[in-house]
């Protein structure tokens, strides 16, 4: 019991602690971002070398790097739906199923198969209120 109360520290004393591990803290974030920093320039310049020696189209690179497609102008971000608008009640012509678009996510299939088959829009099977 007299070794648990003599290891105990003061408020102060662990407030002074505190205080040094987040200066400790600090300077670590700062010797990580500075290496992080150096890797990454070491690479990129590796990078460059190979595509230098090796003939290599920086382009062509890229396209592989991107996910989806992105590099070819394709981002899945910003792709137009026409007449698609967040909160729009969508029904079916024929089964009268309904669906309600959300501002973020993938359409239902049974309109994406009536727009593809039909090359009509969105705004063709919106509900009219």
């Amino acid at each position: 019991m007299a070794n648990r109360q003599k290891s105990r520290l003061s408020r102060a004393e662990l407030l002074k602690r505190k205080e040094q591990l987040d200066a400790d803290r600090q300077n670590l974030e700062s010797e990580l971002a500075a290496a992080h920093d150096a890797e990454l320039a070491s690479l990129v310049e590796a990078f460059k070398h190979h595509l230098a020696v090796n003939q290599f189209k920086l382009e062509d690179a890229l396209s592989l790097l991107a996910p989806n497609g992105a590099a070819r102008g394709r981002s899945r971000l910003t792709v137009s739906k026409p007449g698609y608008v967040p909160g729009t009640t969508y029904r079916h012509p024929h089964s009268g199923a309904v669906w309600t678009a959300k501002t973020r996510g993938a359409t239902i299939k049974w309109l994406r198969e009536l727009l593809a088959a039909t090359g009509k829009n969105y705004a063709d099977f919106a509900v009219k209120k």
